[in-house]
C-alpha cells in the first residue's frame, strides 16, 4: 500500500461529484492529484487587447 500527503490543505476533488459515482482518472490527471494541483478548477480565460 502507498499512501501519499500534502504539506498543506487537501488534495483537490470536484465539488459536484456523487459519493456514489466513480471519478476516472487518467495517468497524468492522477499525477497532478498527487501533487496538489487543481486541475478541476477553471481559471477565467483571458482577454488581451491590441496596443497600437
Amino acid at each position: 500500500m502507498w499512501t501519499k500527503r500534502l504539506e498543506r490543505g487537501n488534495f483537490p476533488w470536484p465539488r459536484e461529484q456523487r459519493a456514489t459515482e466513480p471519478v476516472v482518472l487518467t495517468e497524468e490527471e492522477l499525477g497532478m492529484l498527487l501533487e496538489g494541483i487543481d486541475f478541476w478548477k477553471r481559471f477565467p480565460e483571458l482577454q488581451y487587447s491590441r496596443l497600437t
